[in-house]
């Protein structure tokens, strides 16, 4: 509506056509009425044992499970692992053994009971921070100190000892046990020894050793003039080379169980050994006369001479002809045996004139071994000797 100059004025808004009418109706005659729910069922519930057939029989067992606990708490028995221990009136303890907490429930009546209840021999010797009479209250703490035997072997020898706990140091300084710088124990030395235990002191020393090492020697065969033809003999003994060699040396308890190497000088090289064998055209045929070898060779010589000889080891110096020393090197007097003859020396062997000596003179010789023990064997004896050439 709108008012105009005061008066209301209504618009025609016209009827409706007849299509609109038409499609009112068509609505109306094809909506059919909803038809009424149905009444809602009234729920039905089984008993629960129709729908759970086995839950009668479990409630009956659970129920006497139930019954027989309640039967054994009410008669204050616990079970079978704690026969004879009245829990209702049981008191819970802690025996503290050599600083080890033990957890117990006891009916015992006072401390002294305990000890015996639990196995405890109490001594004179041991410690305890509770008299042996007094009762025994729920959460006490009782403190126990027991001597142990400790064991201690050192030095070939076996120290028994009983003690409170004391560390494996303190152990030691009771036995009298004094450690070197490099010894080892068993046990480390802080540690405190609780129960039976048995300690080992091992003595170790390292030693610095220097020694002379032999290298073996190789071993040649050629024809010696000298020797009848056939025959076979030493004609040079050499000599095995030598290392100095220095270790550090680990023994334990008087037995070596390491060694290492510090440092190798070689003294000096191997000299072969050779073996002569008598040529078929020896040149010994044309000497003196013929001898044998100490092992049975047959040789020739030109001359020999009954001589004192004597015997002389490694110098470190080279010989009077600029040779090192060898077995079957030896000093002789030049004015007697001129230096570079090569001669046999009984109970010796073949050897060559390459040195010369302050004492050696006229009928003395002097001879070449490789160790100061075989010098000293050798000694001064009276020899022959024969020179080949």
């Amino acid at each position: 509506m709108a008012r105009i100059k005061g008066q209301l004025k209504i618009k025609d808004l016209g009827s409706p056509s007849e299509a609109k009418l038409a499609q009112a109706r068509t609505l109306v005659k094809h909506k059919q009425p909803e038809a009424p729910a149905e009444p809602p069922q009234t729920a039905r519930l089984e008993p629960a044992h129709h729908r759970f057939p086995h839950l009668s029989l479990l409630i009956i067992a659970v129920v006497l499970v139930l019954t027989g606990i309640g039967a054994s708490v009410a008669l204050g028995w616990g079970d079978a692992g704690d026969v004879g221990i009245n829990e209702l009136t049981a008191k819970d303890i802690v025996i503290n053994i050599n600083s080890r907490p033990h957890f117990i429930a006891t009916n015992a009546e006072t401390v002294g009971d305990v000890l015996r209840e639990q196995g405890i021999h109490f001594t004179s010797g041991d410690y305890m921070d509770k008299k042996k009479d007094q009762p025994v209250v729920e959460g006490m703490k009782i403190w126990l100190r027991l001597s142990v035997p400790i064991r201690i072997i050192a030095d070939g020898q076996i120290h028994l000892l009983e003690s409170q706990p004391i560390t494996v140091s303190k152990a030691l300084s009771l036995a009298g046990i004094e450690l070197g710088a490099n010894d080892t124990v068993s046990l480390p030395l802080l540690s405190y020894v609780y129960d039976e235990t048995e300690i080992q002191v091992h003595r170790i020393e390292i030693r610095t050793e220097t020694v002379d090492e032999y290298i073996d020697q190789p071993e040649t065969t050629v024809e010696y003039e000298y020797l009848v033809a056939g025959a076979r003999a030493v004609v040079s003994e050499g000599s095995p080379g030598v290392n100095r060699n220095t270790y550090r040396v680990t023994y334990r308890d008087g037995q070596e169980v390491g060694r290492v190497l510090l440092d190798a000088v070689k003294v000096r090289d191997p000299k072969e050994r050779v073996i002569g064998i008598g040529p078929a055209n020896s040149k010994g045929t044309a000497t003196k006369a013929m001898a044998i070898t100490d092992d049975g060779a047959s040789f020739y010589f030109h001359n020999s001479y009954t001589m004192e000889a004597t015997a002389y080891t490694w110098t470190g110096n080279t010989t009077a002809t600029g040779t090192w020393p060898k077995v079957g090197t030896i000093a002789v007097d030049p004015d007697i045996i001129p230096l570079g003859t090569k001669v046999y020396v009984a109970g010796y062997g073949f050897a060559v004139a390459e040195d010369t000596g302050g004492a050696i003179n006229d009928y003395i010789i002097d001879l070449y071994m490789d160790t100061e023990n075989q010098c000293i064997s050798w000694g001064r004896r009276q020899v022959t000797v024969y020179m080949l050439n």
